[in-house]
């Protein structure tokens, strides 16, 4: 769990928010929860959601028109002494309100012949055709911080016990009722991103003074003299009703005001979506043009690679078929499948004593992952292997990214790597993925594209993405994983594994009880074993990314054992030139990484490939040159 303290160190001191804006300041809970975050999605942890904006301050005039109303409410309720009237307000919950709402509907359709279609403003608004919300849906989440929410709560509350006991009241009431009922084609989430919108906050803070000014004429109705001596600043006795409709019609101008802007926000949205589109399209198009041009220029060289290795072992025939040579040895066909059973297979070098083991019973040994807890388990690896590369194929890489590919095939030392039919161990370096807390990478991208363009008769690409496989647990997690996953990518080059029996040197019951074990040792000698077996001329590419994710207290020393297996195997490759070419490309390992491993290997640094490359030059046009 040393990889999960780390992290949430990372997070918790913040020095993640220095690459990735969401992770600036994480919420305590999110970091509460995070070790079963990245149990479960295998060490990968997602960016947050991003913040909803807070509201802005109210305006003075807000502020004292609610505190005016709250005062002036109290001592009406205390002078009316009204015990139905104290609970309604008092009341700030919006729970039950559509209910008290509809109630005073129902006196009201007592005394009419017909029913009028009122609208309840507090009823969820459902359309045919999207989601919709009501103008006071909107106003309550716009509005500022305290308790003004509650307060309108029980301001409407009472509005509705007076509609209920005032009979000559009641319609102008619900006309009101009935002007903050309009709809529109908002979700009442999506109106908070406008929070911050000041022509918004005045509107909205019109509508709600709008409110408690008509609630304040409408109650007066309970008790006319406790609402003369209360509110005596804004009406005159006897003048309740020309005030009351003025109130009505200064609450509709303000709901229309409102909604007015509110559609204006919904006009500006639709517009920046719309722009947004257009550049993410033209985005796409750019980025698909590129990389296919990069995949037609990996397909072309590919396809060279195998023209040269078909003329190299049409060479190697007729040298074979010179009377003075005699030549016995029979080697699996990279491009025919399996051998015929009756065929030998002898290995160069040395004879050990040796007994064979069925390639199906091999795979089963390394399928299988050693755990301390519960002994050896085992499933089948391979899929999740070619599920890797679709992943890191998945990842588009940016702008930035395409160029960066583009100018790395035009580095010398990375084209010779890749095109020239020598046997060579490459180290590539992209200190933004070493920034980043993404498990895949632009080079992520560029060795899952490797994987297919090279995948051409003559050639065995192999993939490892370490990103993929750094949760606790995981089957194929550090450098036995490392080699385990490139041993059975290698086994497929012999088609039905069943037909095939590999000679294993030494005491092959120890072997095979050490692969059981996860011995990084013993998979590196079966790895070997493996590839001596594959017929020449062949080229064996190995990919392996990502390495910075295991430089870890528990996965170092494994993967430096692996790292430098893997240059010892292309070194011996290269001195026994005998057909067999051994490349390999390390991604991303950090500095320590680099200098502990002390291997002899070329450095290409992506950044830098395109500092010296075309300034600001497109790849599909450098890749044209």
């Amino acid at each position: 769990m040393s990889e999960l303290y780390a992290v949430s160190q990372f997070l918790s001191t913040n020095k993640a928010g220095q690459f990735a804006e969401p992770w600036q300041n994480p919420d305590p809970r999110l970091l509460d929860v995070l070790p079963r975050q990245f149990a479960e999605q295998h060490g990968r942890i997602h960016d947050p959601a991003p913040p909803v904006p807070a509201c802005l301050p109210p305006s003075k005039e807000f502020q004292i028109c609610a505190n005016e109303f709250l005062k002036g409410m109290r001592e009406f309720l205390n002078s009316a002494q009204d015990k139905g009237a104290t609970q309604a307000f008092d009341s700030r919950s919006w729970d039950n309100l559509k209910n008290e709402a509809t109630e005073a509907y129902n006196k009201l359709d007592e005394h009419e012949k017909r029913r009028k279609n009122w609208r309840n403003p507090f009823e969820a608004a459902d359309k045919l055709g999207g989601a919709v919300a009501r103008r006071i849906e909107f106003l309550i989440e716009l509005l500022p911080d305290g308790d003004y929410s509650g307060l309108l709560a029980g301001g409407l509350r009472l509005l509705c016990k007076t509609a209920q006991r005032k009979k000559e009241v009641r319609e102008t009431i619900l006309n009101m009722l009935d002007s903050i009922s309009d709809t529109v084609a908002f979700r009442t989430d999506e109106i908070r991103m406008y929070r911050q919108d000041l022509e918004l906050r005045d509107r909205s803070e019109k509508l709600y003074m709008a409110i408690l000014n008509f609630i304040r004429y409408a109650v007066a109705y309970l008790d006319r003299s406790s609402a003369l001596e209360s509110f005596k600043a804004f009406f005159k006795q006897d003048e309740y009703q020309s005030d009351l409709d003025s109130a009505v019609e200064e609450v509709n101008n303000a709901a229309k005001s409102f909604e007015g802007l509110v559609f204006i926000c919904l006009q500006k949205r639709v517009q920046q979506i719309d722009h947004n589109i257009q550049t993410f399209q033209a985005q796409t198009n750019r980025n698909f043009r590129t990389m296919e041009t990069l995949y037609f220029y990996l397909a072309g060289m590919a396809k060279d690679i195998s023209q040269d290795i078909k003329s190299l072992l049409e060479e190697q025939k007729r040298e074979a078929q010179a009377p003075t040579v005699v030549q016995t040895l029979h080697f699996v066909n990279v491009q025919g499948g399996a051998p015929p059973p009756q065929a030998s297979v002898q290995m160069a070098g040395p004879q050990f004593p040796s007994l064979s083991i069925p390639s199906t019973q091999l795979c089963q040994l390394l399928f299988t992952k050693w755990r301390v807890e519960t002994g050896p388990s085992a499933r089948d690896l391979m899929p999740d292997l070619v599920a890797d590369v679709q992943s890191a194929l998945g990842i588009v890489p940016t702008h930035f990214g395409e160029n960066q590919l583009g100018l790395l095939m035009r580095d010398s030392a990375f084209s010779t790597w890749l095109r020239a039919l020598n046997s060579q161990f490459v180290i590539l370096h992209d200190d933004s993925a070493l920034e980043s807390n993404n498990s895949l990478s632009t080079s992520s991208h560029l060795c899952a594209l490797l994987s297919k363009s090279m995948s051409v008769p003559g050639m065995l690409p192999l993939t490892f993405f370490c990103g993929l496989h750094t949760a606790d647990g995981d089957s194929l997690e550090g450098g036995d994983g490392i080699m385990r996953g490139l041993a059975l990518q290698l086994l497929q080059a012999f088609g039905d594994t069943s037909l095939f029996s590999l000679p294993i040197p030494g005491d092959a019951q120890q072997t095979m009880q050490r692969l059981t074990m996860n011995d990084l040792t013993t998979t590196c000698s079966i790895f070997s074993t493996i590839l001596q077996h594959i017929s020449s001329p062949c080229v064996v590419l190995v990919m392996i990314d990502g390495a910075c994710w295991y430089d870890t207290e528990l996965r170092g020393d494994g993967m430096q054992i692996a790292m430098r297996f893997l240059c010892q195997a292309v070194e011996e490759a290269r001195v026994r030139n005998g057909g067999l070419v051994l490349k390999v490309l390390v991604t991303n390992p950090t500095r320590r990484q680099r200098n502990l491993w002390g291997i002899p290997a070329t450095d290409v640094d992506l950044e830098q490939s395109l500092l010296t490359g075309v300034h600001g030059g497109e790849a599909s046009r450098v890749l044209s040159l």
